[in-house]
């Protein structure tokens, strides 16, 4: 009977702390309706930057690449340290790349950077599968360990 009685206590204590948990966090930390309106308000300045370039990135590469493998030519990401999109491009002279390079730098100025890329992005995605596999058969034929030799 008593153990009855813990599990209904539990489960009524459970059901009081997830309805009651918001509105004890809200009025915990004071929030009212214009402290609410004053965090939405706040701005995230990666999250601007990335709202800015990236419609810019995707139209001036769907328009220079409508149909081609992109990494064939080059990889992007995001280095949101310096709020920069990076390009590390594999195929310089071509034409396509130079059309892409002048648009990008005409419309987004300093905020785009092209660096010539160690090695062909795509070579280096198609190598994703070789890594995977090697690294499953590490694991199924007694694991693998890293060290360092000091």
């Amino acid at each position: 009977m008593k153990f009855r009685n813990m599990i209904w206590i539990s489960m009524c204590t459970l059901l009081l702390t997830a309805c009651g948990d918001k509105i004890n966090t809200l009025s915990s930390l004071g929030e009212t309706d214009s402290s609410r309106a004053a965090m939405s308000q706040q701005t995230d300045p990666i999250l601007d930057f990335q709202k800015k370039v990236i419609p810019v990135v995707e139209e001036a590469i769907h328009g220079q690449f409508p149909k081609e493998n992109r990494l064939e030519y080059f990889d992007y990401y995001f280095d949101n340290d310096n709020l920069k999109v990076v390009f590390l491009v594999d195929k310089e002279e071509t034409s396509e790349m130079k059309s892409l390079h002048q648009e990008l730098t005409e419309r987004l100025g300093d905020k785009v950077v092209f660096k010539k890329a160690k090695h062909n992005p795509e070579a280096l995605r198609d190598l994703t599968d070789q890594v995977s596999d090697y690294v499953q058969k590490l694991r199924l034929t007694g694991g693998y360990s890293v060290f360092s030799r000091s």
